[in-house]
């Protein structure tokens, strides 16, 4: 009986880089003694390797474990051989490496920061974020997808294997997945997650030490203000405001010629606290109206003198300029 080559499996194919790959060759009639794969067929590289029969079927096979790069491949037996056969390996698009650029709102002081290889960030509300994405190959499309199925999209080259993100504005926290597609139309196997977590501005605490409560005092005595304040972030201004005899109220700044790390000296510049004390009651009383909004109060006190005048004071503490009225006061 004469050897029929019939087929091989899988014949020309298309895999993912790193597969393996199973080959099988079909004869008919007769069947040979042997057969033989042979890889990166007319090239100076040309292998081969011996196929393997199971029992009395008329099939040889063999398999590579992984395959790496494109081949070429036959099979050949004893009086003939088959066409040459073609495999494609291809990739997957996929996250190699994500850097983040983090831009901080200017009340904050904080100097922009870059944090490496990282796919969480977080940063105050009102921060600008931007990612840097180092893909495995270029990509026709990519964007993120929150869970609430809103889309992020992020800029490309299609000569590159880059995506960017830029000027994203920070204002609530939400976790996304990377979704990528490729010139061929495959989608990223692994959805990469990203996590951007938006932290509140607190608001500055504060409290009164000295005095405390309403005060009875003579019209000669002094009375020595002391408070203590913390922030976040950073305190850039402090105060006193007060107020005689139902008359306008006065703000009198605390700060104005300290040379602290924000304009004004704390007592512990390493943290974002600070102990300040007001002068003697008598100092106040050419205080001057600032501009600042204040965003938390005090229970405010009075002060009774033996004398017209009744003097109430407060503290606050503030974020923003805007405007102010009274207070010993920490501000953004």
């Amino acid at each position: 009986r004469r050897v029929l080559f019939r087929s091989v499996t899988p014949g020309d194919a298309t895999l993912e880089r790193g597969s393996s790959l199973v080959i099988l060759a079909r004869f008919e009639g007769a069947v040979p003694p042997e057969a033989s794969l042979v890889l990166g067929a007319n090239t100076p590289a040309a292998r081969k390797v011996p196929l393997q029969r199971n029992l009395a079927d008329p099939v040889f096979g063999g398999s590579l474990p992984e395959v790496r790069s494109n081949l070429t491949y036959r099979i050949e037996y004893p009086g003939g051989q088959s066409r040459d056969f073609q495999v494609a390996v291809f990739d997957y698009p996929a996250l190699q490496r994500a850097d983040a650029d983090l831009r901080f709102p200017d009340y904050t002081g904080l100097p922009p920061r870059h944090v490496a290889e990282t796919r969480r960030v977080s940063a105050v509300e009102g921060s600008s974020l931007a990612f840097t994405l180092q893909l495995n190959k270029p990509v026709t499309n990519a964007q993120l997808v929150a869970k609430d199925n809103s889309v992020v999209p992020l800029a490309i080259d299609p000569a590159r294997p880059l995506a960017v993100l830029t000027n994203f504005p920070v204002a609530t926290s939400a976790t996304y997945q990377l979704q990528l597609v490729d010139a061929d139309g495959r989608t990223n196997k692994l959805k990469a997650q990203f996590v951007v977590e938006a932290l509140k501005n607190r608001t500055p605490e504060l409290k009164i030490l000295a005095p405390r409560g309403d005060q009875k005092v003579s019209a000669l005595q002094e009375v020595a203000f002391n408070a203590e304040a913390w922030d976040d972030f950073s305190l850039r201004d402090y105060g006193l405001s007060y107020q005689i005899g139902g008359g306008p109220e006065k703000t009198l700044s605390l700060a104005t010629n300290a040379s602290g790390p924000n304009g004004y000296s704390v007592t512990n510049t390493s943290s974002t606290g600070a102990a300040f004390t007001g002068s003697s009651l008598a100092d106040t009383l050419n205080g001057a109206t600032g501009d600042d909004t204040l965003i938390g109060r005090s229970e405010e006190h009075t002060s009774e003198l033996q004398s017209p005048y009744v003097i109430s004071y407060a503290v606050f503490c503030l974020k923003k300029k805007t405007t102010i009225s009274y207070a010993v006061f920490c501000l953004k």
